[in-house]
């Protein structure tokens, strides 16, 4: 998973701010196998409808980690939010990592303000191998997202910042964005299951 803000989730990509990467990177669940299927499709330029199942998943894959995103960003910024809002956007190891995040969050009067702002959301690949998915072969997308919370922070009930000043106000962080339920769902299955940081100290172009 992810180091969150500087902690494990957030964004799995990290939850940026400083609570994620203690959660959990020693999950028993295995973490998804990068796709071998490189159809490689990035997201749509144009309002055209997708024209194969690939350049389909690969659309739906860019719109759930924004999606993570934006429903991370809420269930952090208030406390009246149920958490269970989480489960539209993501599942598996993530899901329970930011669960673990927003629960100790709340316990401690902590809450984020602002929202983290993406600046690149890339589909590397798409594998869509359903030939198992309830023993994890399941369709599967690695998405590359550069985030920047410069305008994100996490403060206690008086109002005061907890986020070390050491954190980086950018990062990168690698989803995997998988469909277990792709015979039945295959646009609306797709969640955020794992990701990992890349060692990049910005991002590029921003």
């Amino acid at each position: 998973m992810t180091k969150r803000f500087g902690l494990i989730p957030w964004a799995t990509g990290i939850l940026l701010l400083a609570a994620m990467s203690a959660c959990g990177s020693n999950e028993a669940d295995p973490q998804p196998t990068a796709p071998t299927t490189t159809s490689a499709p990035t997201s749509p330029t144009t309002s055209t409808s997708p024209t194969s199942p690939s350049a389909a998943a690969a659309a739906n894959a860019e719109a759930v980690v924004r999606r993570y995103y934006a429903t991370l960003d809420r269930v952090r910024q208030d406390p009246t939010v149920p958490i269970t809002l989480l489960r539209r956007a993501e599942n598996g190891i993530e899901l329970r990592a930011d669960q673990r995040l927003v629960t100790s969050e709340r316990k401690q009067h902590q809450r984020q303000t602002g929202s983290v702002r993406l600046v690149s959301v890339v589909v590397q690949s798409v594998d869509l191998d359903n030939s198992d998915a309830k023993g994890g072969t399941a369709p599967t997308a690695q998405v590359d997202v550069c985030w920047d919370v410069s305008n994100v922070d996490l403060v206690d009930k008086n109002g005061k910042s907890v986020v070390p000043s050491t954190r980086p106000d950018q990062g990168s962080t690698r989803y995997f964005v998988t469909n277990p339920r792709w015979s039945t769902h295959p646009t609306d299955g797709w969640r955020v299951s794992n990701g990992q940081d890349l060692k990049l100290a910005s991002c590029s172009g921003s």
